[in-house]
């Protein structure tokens, strides 16, 4: 993630970013994952990841059928 930030790959981030947020980043997803609270695609080619997306569920009563992208 360091290198793609860095790299301007990554959106909604400045082009300089601490290895330690990208760790907090990363540990935050995994406990969001873990909960349902959100989605996680990834995209591969033969050698490696390529792109990855995230969907956050909503939490309201009606979020059954609502997400954001």
């Amino acid at each position: 993630m360091t290198d793609a930030v860095t790299h301007g790959t990554s959106m909604d981030y400045d082009t300089q970013i601490l290895h330690e947020d990208t760790e907090s980043y990363f540990h935050n997803l995994k406990q969001t994952l873990n909960r349902g609270r959100m989605l996680l695609g990834i995209a591969r080619d033969e050698r490696s990841v390529i792109d990855t997306m995230q969907l956050a569920l909503c939490p309201k009563p009606n979020g059954p059928s609502r997400m954001k992208v």
